[in-house]
């Protein structure tokens, strides 16, 4: 899976689990999302 730490904004984080799952990997959260 792809783990995701300390993206810059949720927005981001949806955009990159979006494209994540096109490639069906599983995405998880690592660390604190930093909503702007």
């Amino acid at each position: 899976g792809i783990g995701l730490v300390c993206v810059v904004s949720a927005d981001k984080a949806a955009e990159v689990k979006a494209k994540a799952e096109e490639l069906g990997e599983e995405v998880f959260e690592v660390g604190s999302v930093i909503k702007n």
